[in-house]
């Protein structure tokens, strides 16, 4: 078994969606947990880079919070664009509640559409 750095489960196809600032950094969520999300950008974020961002959930609610770049992987010819991490800074308890019960939506909803088959 591969040894995992995470300390929050992630979900694919994430719930939520984000507002785009002005001049948006990326153009797509990955997929998302209650510590970050992985990104695609047009262009390479940088390492150690603030971004603000207004994510959208489920419920018709958001979440202002700050992200800031872990990381950043130009080498993935399957994506049009640029892979990034980031990890949510300065988010309160409640926020990160909030987005950990992402997961347990999303597992409803997978097991739903299974039954329904």
């Amino acid at each position: 078994m591969a040894f995992s750095r995470r300390h929050h489960l992630r979900i694919q196809s994430p719930p939520v969606t984000y507002r785009q600032p002005a001049q948006s950094r990326f153009q797509k969520v990955i997929d998302i947990s209650a510590g970050g999300m992985r990104v695609v950008a047009p262009d390479c974020l940088e390492t150690g880079e603030r971004l603000p961002l207004e994510l959208r959930m489920p419920d018709g609610g958001s979440i202002e919070l700050w992200a800031e770049v872990a990381w950043t992987d130009p080498t993935d010819d399957d994506l049009d664009g640029c892979e990034s991490g980031l990890r949510f800074t300065d988010i309160p308890d409640y926020h990160r509640l909030r987005l950990a019960s992402l997961q347990t939506l999303r597992a409803g909803a997978d097991r739903s559409a299974s039954l329904a088959r």
